[in-house]
């Protein structure tokens, strides 16, 4: 959704059920799941 263009109170007028902690987290995971993926390439070791 952020790669999207849609901001944190966007997300939350669609999902109502989610908090902007439920938001910020999920960002977190991505940012770390992207960072780890990218980081055990070898190209990224050079």
């Amino acid at each position: 959704m952020a790669s999207q263009g849609q901001s944190i109170a966007d997300v939350l007028a669609q999902y109502p059920n989610l908090s902007k902690e439920d938001v910020l987290a999920a960002h977190e995971f991505a940012a770390d799941h992207i960072r780890d993926a990218f980081s055990s390439r070898p190209e990224a070791a050079e």
